[in-house]
């Protein structure tokens, strides 16, 4: 035993309530082609069945590093995978000036 303990956190419904806002938006007729950021295989059923009512929409998934998906894949109409390149060019800068001589300063520790 390592008798060490450390703090996790664990992902409550995100998959149901994606699943729940791609069929409301589809039957809004909200859409034309929705991008969905995941590598779950979960939301395979929900994305089958907004196809199956709705085909004319498309669904494509952007894959998160680190994932795989292939099942997820096969199931959309297009998918990219999201590369360390793509997100070093959205940073934001260190520092964000506000109103008020006010500012967002980024922390440290997320360098």
């Amino acid at each position: 035993m390592c008798k060490k303990t450390y703090t996790t956190f664990e992902e409550k419904r995100t998959d149901v309530n994606i699943a729940i806002y791609l069929f409301k938006l589809a039957i809004q007729d909200k859409f034309d082609k929705a991008y969905i950021i995941s590598g779950d295989s979960d939301l395979i059923p929900p994305i089958e069945a907004v196809k199956t009512l709705f085909s004319h929409k498309q669904i494509g998934v952007i894959i998160p590093i680190g994932r795989r998906a292939e099942l997820l894949k096969l199931k959309c109409d297009f998918h990219m995978k999201i590369k360390e390149k793509h997100l070093k060019s959205s940073i934001l800068p260190d520092i964000i000036p506000l109103k008020d001589n006010k500012k967002l300063v980024c922390p440290k520790s997320w360098h």
